[in-house]
């Protein structure tokens, strides 16, 4: 009968398959494929020009209409008060900051940030003819460095398109960044709260108070 061999790794070993380990590229998520982190920029940019324009109709589509609800409900349970400003980051072609606007009113306005351009035109005939009292920019920027200086905003608010955003954590440093003490939060992606870290909720969480 013929024992088991036993392989013994040596120091020089060990030292080669941990730098293999470590020299490997970081990933990240785009929908459930794993991709290299680097590339998630890319990958987003090229899927949102290519349904742009197609993006307000899907989204209809594909959830019966019922997102206008999520978002209306998700708006009036920020608390807005009248004359405030607001970032939606991820902001894509606006639904969010009309929704804000209306909120807000006449003194206060809103800012749509988002790394897409194509997205923001698409909405821009939307926002423009939607009537609010206040107004509603567009600033194309990646929401991992937000270009606002601290402590800007009265609220912001942020949707699924937070999903889309590579280093996560640091778009969410960002926007805490640009609040003003005691700002209103909203993430209206309730599936993405649940998954969540728990240092990273505990952080959110904590910010208002």
């Amino acid at each position: 009968m013929m024992g088991k061999e036993r392989f013994w790794l040596n120091e020089t070993d060990i030292s080669h398959r941990v730098n293999a380990r470590e020299s490997q590229e970081p990933e990240a998520f785009f929908g459930y494929q794993r991709i290299p982190e680097k590339e998630k920029t890319r990958w987003v940019l090229r899927h949102f020009n290519s349904v742009a324009q197609q993006y307000d109709f899907m989204n209809t589509l594909l959830s019966f209409g019922i997102h206008h609800t999520w978002k209306r409900a998700a708006v009036n349970a920020m608390g807005l008060t009248p004359g405030g400003r607001v970032i939606d980051v991820c902001g894509g072609t606006g639904d969010l900051s009309i929704l804000a606007a209306r909120k807000i009113g006449h003194g206060g306005d809103v800012t749509i940030y988002d790394i897409n351009r194509a997205m923001i035109v698409a909405g821009r005939e939307k926002t423009a003819n939607s009537g609010v009292p206040a107004p509603i920019y567009a600033v194309e920027g990646n929401a991992e460095e937000i270009s606002f200086p601290d402590n800007t905003f009265d609220a912001a608010m942020v949707g699924y398109g937070i999903r889309n955003v590579t280093r996560m954590e640091k778009g969410f440093e960002e926007i805490h960044r640009v609040l003003k003490p005691g700002g209103r939060f909203l993430l209206a992606d309730q599936i993405l709260a649940g998954e969540l870290p728990k240092e990273t909720r505990a952080r959110i969480e904590n910010w208002a108070r």
